[in-house]
């Protein structure tokens, strides 16, 4: 079974103009703003608070002729979902999370937050150290029993900064065309 990390397409696409700072900002007073802060790692669900942000994409090149993406990454295990990418992957993407509304240009696109965690062998797995300091992962391999069934999900082994899908994910998303994302064995 082959299991892939999610990264940004190293193509020359704009990215959502949404910062973290914004939802705090937003959020209700009974939700803490370190819950939103971490929300991956917390795994806060945030659907039914959610203020359904106005935000545009801007193009870090400067060339505003760079493309908007299908899906890309936003903050850790999360994506952006355009309009098309929701139509086609958003019933499917729903089981492992929740999708979140954003409104660009009146156009409604979507953060999917991923709320699905997946166990790694810890025999097999092994973090990277600078110093004494965790600084990454130098190899992660999924307990094939957890993941067997999952199409989309998150670990705490890299507390939540990577988002991974099943090979059949990855080959939905190059079948139907979508763009902005590439996906890396792990």
């Amino acid at each position: 079974m082959m299991i892939y990390c999610i990264h940004d397409d190293g193509l020359d696409f704009q990215r959502l103009d949404l910062m973290i700072d914004d939802i705090i900002e937003a959020r209700p007073n009974d939700v803490s703003e370190d819950d939103v802060l971490d929300f991956c790692q917390a795994n806060g669900g945030m659907a039914g608070w959610w203020p359904a942000p106005e935000t545009s994409f801007i193009a870090e090149s400067g060339d505003e002729s760079d493309p908007i993406p299908d899906i890309s990454k936003w903050i850790d295990a999360s994506l952006v979902l355009s309009p098309k990418a929701h139509r086609l992957l958003g019933a499917l993407l729903e089981q492992w999370g929740e999708l979140l509304p954003v409104i660009i240009s009146s156009e409604k696109f979507y953060i999917f937050n991923c709320l699905t965690f997946s166990e790694v062998d810890l025999s097999l797995s092994e973090k990277e150290y600078f110093e004494g300091e965790e600084v990454g992962i130098r190899k992660i391999v999924f307990d094939e029993t957890d993941v067997a069934e999952k199409l989309i999900f998150k670990t705490r082994f890299d507390s939540c900064v990577g988002i991974y899908c099943a090979e059949r994910f990855k080959f939905l998303v190059e079948d139907l065309g979508l763009t902005g994302i590439e996906f890396t064995v792990v």
